[in-house]
């Protein structure tokens, strides 16, 4: 059935926590109660070497190869998640990224595989996605929570020697149908002098 308007959650150019210093962050970093605090912030686009950046990453050799992960995490509130029935996730990358909504992975770019290790780099060493590459994703809002929800993302390099890396991200949601309950009514048509009715009964509006 057709749905409401659809709601930014989380705009593109939100501020990010990120971390870019090679460390092995293992899988605690995706949770909603991990602890950030030491993390550096700032607003997306983030990354490196495109000189479109709003913030620069930055990044650390090690025997002349770029760390191959780069953390990122973000919150975003919602007032009732209920009412929300879809989630389209808006990604901007380069090399490859995969996304975890409070903790669960909803989302990853094709050059990745699941529970990667921090020092590896993208499947096959696939650097194919452009400068800013998109990509939309649609999930369904199962992971999402009323009040605070946790998003954190992995960027990964093609290889150690890659120039660039870039994220941003979208969040919109979509909401439920809303409207009024107009009560039980009568309906009329009149045609060609014939008149005919019709009683309808309101089942009421779903909250």
């Amino acid at each position: 059935g057709a749905g409401g308007a659809p709601l930014t959650l989380l705009p593109e150019g939100s501020s990010w926590k990120y971390l870019a210093d090679g460390s092995d962050e293992g899988m605690a970093w995706r949770a909603p109660g991990y602890n950030d605090a030491s993390w550096d912030s700032g607003p997306g686009q983030l990354g490196y070497g495109d000189n479109d950046e709003d913030t620069d990453v930055g990044f650390v050799e090690t025997g002349g190869d770029k760390n191959a992960t780069t953390y990122f995490r973000t919150t975003f509130n919602v007032a009732d998640a209920s009412a929300i029935t879809g989630l389209t996730l808006n990604l901007t990358y380069d090399d490859g990224a995969a996304i975890y909504l409070n903790g669960v992975e909803v989302g990853k770019t094709s050059n990745m595989a699941s529970d990667m290790a921090f020092d590896a780099y993208t499947v096959g060493g696939d650097d194919s996605p452009g400068d800013d590459a998109q990509e939309a994703f649609t999930i369904s809002s199962a992971q999402l929570v009323t009040g605070s929800n946790t998003l954190a993302v992995e960027i990964k390099q093609g290889d150690g020697s890659s120039s660039d890396i870039s994220f941003d991200l979208e969040v919109i949601g979509q909401t439920a149908g809303s409207g009024s309950d107009p009560g039980d009514f009568t309906l009329t048509a009149n045609a060609a002098g014939q008149s005919d009715s019709v009683s309808m009964v309101s089942l009421g509006v779903t909250p």
